[in-house]
């Protein structure tokens, strides 16, 4: 049997984009989240046919503007008819907190507690904040805490990346790390702290744009 057939590229499946796609903020304020329907490289200029939330007693959401009703975290959803992307939003109380130590990077910024509590708020592309999280759009409009049970001693931001040094005289980094600023022996980007190669000496870090150095 003879079967003649000419081969063709299939259209694109639309996806819907929402930024950003995970954000902390504090209990009581409100964000703006953008969302648009990609099909290639044609991005509609529609706007959503719908926004839900999760849970309404923690926020609600009305044309993309996303309101905290109380401490918690909740997805928001955009949709497009049968198209639908999901960000999530985290609400809570950083009332409290008392900073003895602040340092900036190139977008995001980190604060050291007097008690060695490390906490980073901005821009965290790359995992420059430490939370455990790390992607396009991702930002912290609000202090968030740096994941490891670990207390520090100091802190440095660099462009998109931080390190520090704990009490215990280890030097630890996270974020951007496509040019081995991390010290970790890898160009992998890194969203919690992760321990500098052979770094057990160093009492004094000092960050650049995309280097770290150590004393």
């Amino acid at each position: 049997t003879t079967i003649e057939f000419e081969t063709a590229e299939a259209d694109p499946e639309p996806v819907v984009v929402l930024s950003p796609q995970s954000v902390t903020m504090a209990a009581g304020t409100a964000t703006r989240l953008t969302a648009y329907l990609s099909t290639g490289s044609q991005l509609s200029t529609d706007v959503p046919d719908s926004w839900t939330s999760s849970d309404s007693s923690v926020a609600v959401v009305e044309e993309g503007l996303v309101t905290a009703r109380a401490e918690g975290s909740v997805s928001i959803s955009a949709r497009f008819g049968d198209y639908r992307a999901s960000s999530t939003i985290s609400f809570e109380d950083f009332s409290g907190i008392v900073f003895a130590r602040i340092t900036g990077g190139g977008s995001h910024t980190c604060g050291l507690t007097s008690g060695g509590a490390a906490y980073c708020w901005g821009r965290n592309e790359y995992g420059q904040l430490g939370d455990g999280t790390g992607e396009v759009g991702a930002m912290a409009p609000h202090p968030v805490a740096v994941m490891r049970e670990k207390l520090f001693v100091l802190l440095c931001a660099g462009g998109d990346h931080t390190c520090g040094i704990t009490g215990d005289a280890g030097t630890y980094c996270w974020g951007l790390n496509d040019e081995g600023q991390l010290g970790d022996g890898s160009t992998t980007d890194r969203t919690v702290p992760v321990p500098v190669v052979g770094s057990e000496s160093f009492t004094v870090v000092e960050a650049g744009a995309n280097f770290m150095c150590g004393l």
